[in-house]
């Protein structure tokens, strides 16, 4: 039975594989040996034998087309037997038919042509062409009326013809791919600049008679690309602040079952994309659903699940992203470093800020979705609003929207925005836009300060209203009071109050008012009939506005974590090194002087261990505070790191930079501090150093200032010392790496 079963295996093989070609092989010898013609009985049986073939090939081939069969291999053999068996077949008809001489000849060709276009393998399109020609010089062997003119014609057609046909199919078949590349080109084009509009404008595809359905897809698209955008940028900042060796934002399924990897700084690589949440140590943040801070990691921890392999990391860092609303889990934020610096509370604290404002940026998004259900209310506000994505800065942010305020309410003449920039102080007039009758009343009061008081600025901000419900122009003169005092702009008859509402806060704390007026007295009263539109615009713009400018704020908070020293306020040592890349470029650009200071307190350990570390650190932010009220309004003053402050001085030369260092050094040395153990004073030594006189680049001039300060702590301290003075030069150099000078600080 075993023996049956393999011969049964050996024929299908045999008849997979290899029948249509030794059938081919027959077929070749009876026609040669003239068999077809002398045995009458031989065609019809080759005939029968032939179309069984046929129908079974045919048979298989049509089988591909079911699923389980799509990537079965084999296909191209399978096409080459039909193609061979079909070959076969024609040769049976011209040999019955006359054989080189039948008037079929052209069924010949168009089979070849055929076999041109539809078969893509070169080499079964060779074997064909072989088979053929073969064929070709049997039957002109066996016929002698056939000249070798009419043979070289018909041999130069069979090799012609599937060649050609393919090269012109191939022709085609590129031209249409490309033709269909651009058509696909132009309208991933379209269909970028449509849902950038949506994005930006949020309704300005209302005009168009684009499908709802095509319109809410497109502006979901553009939004979730936009919040990648805006984390993106959220996690540069967080780079640049804490400097780990890998920063990255993990969000929660609808399910909660995995966290997705949405983005990382600064590359994606040995993360894994996608992984259990309840494994790790993400997994832990997910379970408390708070902060978890590890500044002792072992090697061998295993709880860095979101890593491919074990990455060494000694730091970790992660806080939960919540939902402002119901406070629900939406990812999970970190940091890790393989370098030994420790993450703080600070640290920690600006994690839980980014992961905030990036829950503000997707309800900043989910809010423009929701601006779609309004469209037909508000089409002008798609354009108004589109450079308020772009905007960064707060000045930005509320120039951009009194200018669309006024793009949206076309005949409005007056637009401001008071905003209070910290809890209890006075509201700032801080952007206006206005027609050419306010211009003067414009420079005489932006900026300025808007006492609290009985005004309409005043009560829509506690009231969290828009006011006045009643007509302005008919309102007593005491009610007319917009700004209070001498500061209401004159000639204005509507005037519309909106505050600026924080949707965060518990109690819908405002931070400011939108203020737009105009100078018809029924400008908000007879719109026809579309007073609650115009209310509900107003509405929708402030929340915009509101949330923009929290954003904004929150920004450059962000911005001044990332480039000032946490203890003394000054630029920290990466702005120092940016800014002075900068200068030394910019002296060079202009050929102009610039020099560079580098003082240091003297004997600063010992006042540390004699009067301890809080006294260590008052007497630094004293030293910062008199090197940043005696510096120029040009001078730039950092703190270098440890005790040592560095002050860049633009078009400063020798003489400049010395009588300034010599007034910092004077004016600390007189001041007096008081401590348990008794008063004390500190002095300062200075190293200085001028471009391009003794240097020429950025580095060479740190390392020159640096010799020079070198020089003034070696030579007795409290003194102030040019690099061009030394004689000689030193041999020593003082100067160490950056990262040792930035561990110095993180020590005091």
């Amino acid at each position: 039975m075993g023996l049956g079963r393999q011969l049964g295996r050996g024929i299908g093989w045999f008849a997979e594989k290899l029948l249509a070609g030794c059938f081919a092989l027959v077929f070749a010898f009876f026609l040669y040996q003239g068999l077809l013609s002398s045995w009458s009985w031989l065609p019809p049986a080759i005939t029968l034998f032939l179309a069984a073939l046929l129908l079974s090939r045919l048979w298989r081939l049509a089988g591909r087309f079911r699923p389980e069969r799509v990537d079965e291999p084999g296909e191209v053999l399978e096409v080459f037997q039909l193609e061979l068996l079909l070959l076969c077949a024609t040769y049976l008809l011209l040999e019955i038919t006359g054989s080189a001489g039948s008037p079929l000849y052209p069924v010949l060709f168009l089979l070849l042509a055929a076999i041109g276009g539809f078969d893509s393998s070169l080499i079964s399109r060779i074997a064909l062409v072989s088979a053929a020609i073969c064929l070709e010089l049997i039957l002109w062997w066996r016929a002698d009326a056939i000249g070798l003119q009419r043979l070289i014609i018909h041999l130069a057609s069979i090799s012609g013809f599937p060649f050609v046909v393919g090269l012109l199919e191939w022709t085609w078949t590129a031209s249409e791919r490309r033709k269909r590349k651009a058509e696909m080109d132009k309208l991933i084009q379209e269909t970028e600049r449509q849902a950038e509009e949506y994005r930006l404008s949020g309704m300005t595809s209302f005009k168009t008679e684009t499908p709802i359905e095509k319109r809410r897809e497109d502006l979901q698209r553009s939004s979730v690309r936009q919040v990648g955008i805006s984390v993106g940028n959220m996690l540069e900042v967080m780079e640049a602040a804490l400097q780990p060796h890998k920063a990255a934002l993990y969000l929660l399924s609808t399910d909660e079952s995995t966290v997705t990897l949405k983005d990382a700084r600064p590359s994606k690589d040995a993360l894994v994309d996608k992984l259990d949440a309840r494994e790790g140590i993400i997994g832990g943040i997910l379970k408390q659903c708070g902060p978890i801070l590890l500044n002792n990691l072992r090697k061998s921890y295993e709880g860095l699940t979101y890593y491919r392999h074990n990455p060494q990391v000694r730091k970790f860092v992660g806080v939960p992203v919540l939902d402002r609303k119901d406070q629900h889990l939406r990812g999970i934020l970190l940091a890790d470093r393989k370098v030994d610096v420790a993450f703080g509370e600070q640290d920690k604290e600006l994690l839980q800020v980014v992961a905030r404002e990036i829950s503000r940026i997707v309800d900043t998004e989910r809010i423009l979705n929701q601006m779609d259900a309004i469209r037909n209310e508000a089409e002008e506000l798609s354009d108004a609003t589109k450079g308020l994505i772009e905007a960064v800065t707060l000045q930005q942010v509320v120039d951009e929207v009194t200018q669309s305020a006024r793009q949206i309410f076309r005949e409005a003449d007056f637009c401001a925005i008071a905003l209070e920039e910290a809890e209890g102080r006075p509201l700032v007039i801080r952007a206006v836009n206005a027609s050419v009758d306010f211009e003067e009343w414009q420079h005489a009061h932006l900026q300025a300060e808007v006492p609290w008081g009985n005004h309409l600025c005043s009560l829509s901000i506690r009231k969290g209203l828009i006011l006045p419900d009643a007509a302005y122009h008919k309102r007593s003169q005491s009610k007319k009071k917009i700004f209070g005092g001498k500061l209401d702009p004159p000639g204005l008859r509507s005037v519309k109050v909106a505050p600026l509402k924080l949707a965060s806060s518990e109690e819908g704390r405002c931070i400011g008012a939108l203020i737009l007026g105009s100078t018809q007295s029924t400008y908000f009263t007879d719109r026809g009939g579309r007073a609650e539109d115009v209310k509900r615009t107003m509405e929708t713009i402030s929340n915009i506005a509101a949330i923009s400018i929290q954003n904004a704020m929150r920004y450059e908070l962000l911005e001044q974590l990332a480039t000032t020293d946490g203890l003394t306020g000054l630029h920290n040592h990466r702005r120092f090194q940016e800014m002075l890349e900068d200068e030394v470029e910019a002296a060079k650009r202009y050929e102009s002087k610039l020099s560079l200071m580098l003082v240091d307190i003297d004997h600063f350990k010992k006042v540390n261990d004699t009067y301890g570390h809080p006294m260590g650190d008052q007497v630094l932010k004293r030293v910062a505070r008199v090197l940043d009220e005696f510096a120029r309004t040009t001078d730039r003053v950092c703190r270098y790191g440890g005790e040592e402050f560095t002050v860049i001085m633009p078009q400063t030369d020798k003489s400049g930079a010395q009588l300034l260092a010599e007034r910092f050094r004077i004016e600390i040395r007189e001041q007096k501090f008081k401590a348990d153990e008794g008063e004390f004073s500190v002095t300062l030594s200075a190293g200085i150093c001028t471009c391009p006189d003794q240097a020429r680049h950025k580095q060479e001039l740190i390392d020159k200032t640096d010799q020079a300060l070198y020089h003034a702590k070696d030579h007795g301290r409290d003194q102030t010392v040019h690099y061009a003075d030394i004689r000689p030069a030193p041999h020593k150099q003082r100067h160490q790496a950056d990262n040792q000078n930035v561990e110095a600080s993180d020590e005091t």
